[in-house]
């Protein structure tokens, strides 16, 4: 089984890179894609003193070959570092030999042949998350129907059987099967790391890596009641209420904590503060929701402590009024406690702040609450 996608998962850190598999993978890059090495390195040597500098190898092999062959940048100083002489040059005529020239006896000719378990790891960071997000949702979708997928990959494999290869409009079809809706840009990250060509994908890989999330999945409880597995990354942090529930419009109350008792404040404090906001936001034109829903992506309507202070301290920086608006730490302590969820009391309520700020009135009802008149 090819392993290491959930180390990359929790850590982020690449699997140690086997440089034999590395080679093999560029030989058949070589033959798949019909460039020549020595080509290319014999026309940055007009010498021909079999060696370049390390920056011109890596140019190389940093170019359309990267992509092409699906090398990670660790690969790709390995083998660099692999043919460096003492001086720091690459010797390059040895690599080019070992590429071109070398051919295995026929008892091992099969060896030098592309892993079928072997990924395209030239990923960045966001298509790594997206592609972890999918490999989740189709473990969980797959489960859900009970389908066992290789079965429906070895109908369509090429070549010969057990190559562990099918068209790219197969790997589609098979997907589509299995009730996979995902996005088109999920679908490429998935091409992108299991294919082996502009013309089939590795299905045995895909196969292996998702087999690696079911394990995850299962070790670490994420069951229900049921049996069936459930998707962690689709789990609920906050619950957010469907548009237009509850009252639209009149005199509603709002559940604060009691910051009353913790700080001994005059809600008359806390109503100028509120003023002081808006007269600030009025001056310099501000819309508070600029400054917070870069940091809430999902729209749930709050924020972690860290990026509402954030947020508050760029709010505070006056556009057309050339005075910025100044917060005490009292005060920041009690805009804080006053906008502290309810349930989840380390997340801000900054859409609570944006209804406070652009729209409405406080009124004090004599009992230590603050009543909210939208209008």
């Amino acid at each position: 089984m090819h392993g290491g996608l959930i180390e990359e998962m929790k850590a982020c850190d690449k699997e140690p890179v086997n440089i034999y598999r590395t080679l093999k993978k560029i030989q058949a890059g070589m033959f798949r894609t019909g460039f020549n090495l020595w080509e290319i390195f014999r026309n940055l040597d007009p010498e021909r003193k079999c060696y370049v500098t390390s920056h011109k190898f890596l140019t190389v092999l940093n170019g359309p070959l990267k992509n092409l062959i699906g090398l990670s940048d660790e690969e790709i100083i390995q083998v660099s570092d692999l043919f460096k002489t003492s001086d720091g040059q690459i010797a390059y005529e040895q690599f080019c030999h070992l590429i071109h020239d070398y051919r295995p006896p026929p008892s091992k000719l099969d060896l030098v042949q592309d892993d079928p378990n072997s990924v395209n790891k030239s990923l960045t960071r966001n298509e790594e998350r997206v592609l972890y997000n999918t490999l989740m949702y189709i473990a969980t979708t797959v489960t859900k129907r009970k389908l066992v997928l290789k079965p429906f990959f070895q109908d369509y494999e090429m070549i010969k059987k057990h190559s562990g290869l099918v068209t790219k409009t197969t790997f589609y079809k098979v997907l589509d099967f299995m009730g996979v809706k995902i996005s088109k840009f999920a679908i490429d990250i998935l091409v992108k790391r299991y294919e082996r060509d502009d013309y089939t994908i590795k299905y045995n890989a895909f196969l292996s890596e998702l087999d690696e999330v079911f394990q995850f999945l299962e070790a670490n409880n994420y069951v229900d009641s049921s049996g069936r597995l459930w998707d962690p990354t689709k789990i609920p942090l906050y619950e957010k209420p469907p548009p237009g529930s509850g009252d639209q419009c009149g005199l509603r109350q709002v559940y604060l904590p009691s910051w009353i008792n913790k700080s001994k404040v005059d809600p008359k404090e806390v109503i100028n503060i509120i003023l002081k906001f808006k007269q600030h936001i009025c001056r310099n034109k501000i819309r508070i929701r600029d400054f917070f829903k870069e940091f809430d992506t999902k729209d749930t309507g709050r924020v972690d402590v860290h990026d509402f202070v954030m947020g508050l301290r760029w709010l505070s920086y006056g556009r057309v009024d050339p005075v910025n608006l100044f917060l005490n730490a009292k005060e920041i302590d009690i805009i804080m406690d006053l906008y502290a969820d309810p349930i989840y009391p380390d997340r801000k309520l900054w859409k609570v702040l944006e209804e406070d700020l652009e729209g409405g009135k406080f009124l004090d009802n004599g009992n230590g609450k603050l009543l909210y008149f939208s209008f």
